[in-house]
């Protein structure tokens, strides 16, 4: 049944798509929006509680907060300076620091906390 309404979903999603293309005089098809689809490699290492947003503004990452935010993870609570110290390292570091400066130091960042001492960008 969730599969047939997600199968659902998907159709009227394509309805939505076909009433957002124009078609011009010669038949060409234009889209009168523009969408790019991402995709990252599956990581075993990126559970819902593992994932947090954090936004840079003027090169400072002045804010990071859970990712999965209506959800709560008990088993974080009592890491939550562990956390904010591995990802502060990750945000400091040359690459990433130098990443947000050529975005002219505002951003917004995902991290992943991978367990003590460690941490990634996820995107």
């Amino acid at each position: 049944v969730a599969q047939g309404a997600v199968a659902q979903g998907a159709v009227a999603q394509g309805a939505v798509a076909q009433g957002a293309v124009a078609h011009p005089p010669g038949g060409e098809v234009t889209l009168s929006w523009n969408m790019e689809l991402v995709a990252r490699a599956w990581d075993p290492r990126l559970t819902p509680e593992s994932e947090y947003r954090g936004i840079a503004w003027n090169g400072e990452l002045s804010c990071l907060c859970q990712y999965f935010h209506p959800l709560y993870f008990p088993g974080m609570r009592d890491r939550s300076e562990e956390v904010q110290r591995d990802i502060m390292a990750v945000y400091n570091s040359p690459e990433v620091k130098n990443a947000v400066a050529r975005l002219c130091g505002h951003c917004i960042i995902d991290f992943s906390w991978l367990g003590a001492g460690g941490g990634i960008v996820i995107e």
